[in-house]
């Protein structure tokens, strides 16, 4: 089984058809996660027979946590509520984490040969909802992902991922908001898991508006990507110290083993301990 996670905010118009749109061998698995809709969003899921609870925190990051907390199974696939992507294409995510995979990313610009840059002719986007500034940017920092951390996709801000719970041993998402794809991407490929992408098509959305500012959400994405390669550098420097000073090298120290922590970053004591106090 695996657990198919739907944040929404104020999806009524297009909800129904994203429920209905998932096969049924995953229906079971499905939980959405409502930020607080103010329509009937709620009350169609819920008419429906999906389960859903209220999200914990603000933004989508906050959103995904709360179903992740909230779930069991090993496999987590997490899709936008506006319909812009294929629920159908479910089982291909399953398929890729079966084959060894630890996270899968839906990609609208893996169209092209392999060694097409990402702002080749060559490398075609397959979506009908990205503006002319969206597609830029996403093009831009996928690049400066692919540049800088030799990240292996083509689409880094795709909402549409699949990936396993066990990744979240070493993996903390800290992205509240929209930065939380890079968060997630960024971290499970240092960490040495395995990261792939999937082509797919984007539609145009069934109904509301974005909730995505690119001014806002670019300059948080622009900083987490800088974090992790500044936390890169720095690792780096301690590994090897000659980089910055002269004289012999230190004794290495045994690694101290740091907790277990859950996505949100608190240890399962810790999470424990608010519980029993709330």
């Amino acid at each position: 089984m695996a657990a198919i996670l739907l944040p929404t905010l104020n999806e009524e118009g297009s909800i129904r058809t994203v429920l209905e749109g998932i096969p049924g061998a995953y229906r079971d698995g499905v939980l959405v996660i409502d930020g607080g809709s103010t329509d009937n969003t709620v009350a169609i899921v819920e008419e429906m027979g999906f389960p859903v609870i209220p999200q914990q925190g603000k933004g989508l990051g906050c959103a995904i946590v709360t179903g992740i907390e909230a779930t069991s199974d090993e496999m987590i696939v997490a899709i936008d509520t506006d319909g812009s992507h294929e629920p159908r294409q479910i089982p291909e995510f399953i398929a890729k984490l079966e084959e060894g995979y630890d996270l899968v990313v839906a990609s609208r610009y893996s169209d092209g040969p392999p060694d097409a840059h990402m702002f080749s002719p060559k490398r075609r986007s397959t979506s009908d909802d990205d503006t002319a500034l969206r597609a830029f940017g996403n093009r831009s920092f996928t690049y400066l992902c692919q540049l800088l951390f030799g990240l292996p996709v083509h689409d880094v801000l795709n909402g549409y991922k699949a990936w396993r719970r066990s990744i979240h041993e070493r993996v903390v998402i800290r992205g509240q908001q929209q930065d939380y794809d890079i968060d997630l991407l960024l971290q499970t490929h240092l960490e040495g898991y395995r990261v792939t992408d999937l082509g797919s098509v984007e539609y145009p959305r069934i109904a509301g508006v974005s909730k995505l500012s690119v001014p806002k959400h670019g300059t948080m994405i622009l900083a987490n990507i800088l974090k992790h390669y500044g936390r890169r550098l720095a690792g780096r420097t301690r590994r090897f110290p000659g980089l910055l000073r002269t004289g012999s090298t230190p004794a290495r120290k045994s690694p101290r083993r740091s907790p277990r922590r859950t996505p949100m970053g608190a240890t399962p004591g810790q999470r424990r301990s608010r519980i029993s106090e709330a």
